[in-house]
């Protein structure tokens, strides 16, 4: 017998669409992006830390960081406490 899937439950692999608001060029090879999630706990069950709205990132924790059409790379997460509902 199969049970209904869980709607409220987080599923860490689904992708979660983000938004760019802004690319601040630190050196000749390296830039800082803020990004909000376009999507709420509300919309897909998942803890807000893991879309930057409550900013409590832990040590070491990463996302993969997907642009359409070039591909996904590693990135590490930071964030501002002014800014809640932004990674950095």
């Amino acid at each position: 017998m199969t049970t209904p899937h869980d709607h409220t439950r987080h599923d860490p692999m689904r992708p979660v669409r983000g938004r760019v608001l802004k690319r601040q060029q630190e050196n000749d090879d390296t830039f800082t992006l803020i990004i909000r999630a376009e999507e709420t706990p509300a919309h897909n069950g998942a803890d807000p830390a893991i879309l930057g709205h409550d900013g409590a990132w832990l040590a070491g924790q990463f996302n993969m960081l997907y642009v359409f059409g070039i591909g996904e790379i590693p990135i590490s997460l930071s964030g501002d406490p002014a800014e809640p509902g932004t990674i950095t």
